[in-house]
């Protein structure tokens, strides 16, 4: 059988109703090509996912794999790019999707670049999918644009301008060549980080002269108030300041790991976060973290934070 071009990649738990909107608007852009896959991983879901992804095996070629117990996010996420048999693996929530003829394109991208990474822009969307704001996910460019970073200097400038955390913290609008992924660095620690997919991106870009094409469209949509760690807010499970320091930490502690020798790339990393700590903010940082006991949390972050940028020049 001719191997496929791209396998899009679904970890999934527990969401029949949004992953079957997912597969309905997958279909409408690729039924009966070849050249697609679709790989789920399900975390041991128990709201009969099986029975709503069933309805597609005819228009699209899905492999499907049924955890006997939840591993956990990015366990899952891990795994879907190993099952995945395509030359490319897209990264997808189950409860986003994809923009109308992005896939045909994509594949016109990969044959004419042949890149690492693929990174466009993504439609912050309502639970609705009402499109409410546009989402600026990398460098400013007026057409597709390859960043070789073999180059001396280039991932450097990459990073310095790609000002969202959504440039590389939000998977769905992410496409990575399979190859380079099973290269990349791997344990358990970095399969089980929060941002275990960037980290893996930034080994490839900076430790093995990988490639990021850089595509001005928007062509995802993201589905916000459907977030999990909402869902711990809600359940009581975690506060507010909790779920925000999820992402903090996260970017934090990523490229402290990958960029442990590498300042200039460390602090570049880093860029999303620092944006967002205007002294303004940072001075609201502690009191806010302090109406939930967690002002020495937030001040130790703070300190943490400084020290990744301080040995290199602030961005």
């Amino acid at each position: 059988m001719k191997p496929y071009l791209f396998s899009i990649c679904i970890p999934t738990w527990n969401r029949k109703y949004f992953i079957g909107q997912l597969l309905e608007n997958i279909s409408e852009q690729i039924s009966g090509d070849r050249d697609f896959q679709v790989v789920i991983c399900d975390n041991h879901s128990t709201d009969e996912t099986y029975f709503e992804v069933s309805r597609f095996f005819e228009n699209l070629n899905v492999k499907y794999i049924r955890r006997d117990r939840n591993i956990g996010a990015m366990l899952n996420l891990v795994s879907a790019m190993e099952q995945a048999d395509g030359q490319y693996c897209i990264l997808t929530g189950d409860d986003d999707l994809f923009r109308g003829g992005w896939l045909p394109i994509l594949k016109e991208l990969a044959f004419r670049f042949c890149p690492d990474v693929i990174v466009s822009n993504r439609l912050v969307c309502d639970i609705n999918m009402n499109v409410r704001s546009m989402e600026q996910c990398g460098p400013l460019v007026d057409s597709p644009t390859l960043f070789q970073c073999r180059i001396p200097g280039v991932l450097l400038g990459y990073l310095q301008n790609t000002l969202s955390t959504s440039g590389f913290g939000f998977a769905s609008n992410l496409v990575i060549r399979r190859d380079a992924w099973l290269h990349s660095v791997s344990s358990e620690y970095v399969n089980r980080h929060t941002f275990a997919h960037m980290i893996k991106i930034m080994d490839i870009l900076a430790n093995h002269e990988g490639s990021i094409l850089r595509v001005p469209l928007e062509t995802s949509l993201a589905r916000a108030g459907n977030d999990r760690l909402d869902e711990m807010v809600q359940k009581g499970n975690m506060s507010d300041f909790d779920k925000l320091m999820v992402h903090f930490d996260g970017f934090l502690t990523a490229a402290q790991f990958i960029f442990s020798s590498s300042p200039d790339l460390r602090a570049a990393m880093l860029a999303p976060i620092n944006h967002i700590f205007t002294p303004e903010y940072r001075s609201y940082f502690p009191r806010y973290a302090n109406e939930f006991g967690k002002k020495e949390v937030a001040e130790r972050f703070l300190i943490e934070f400084d020290s990744a940028l301080g040995v290199a020049r602030r961005i």
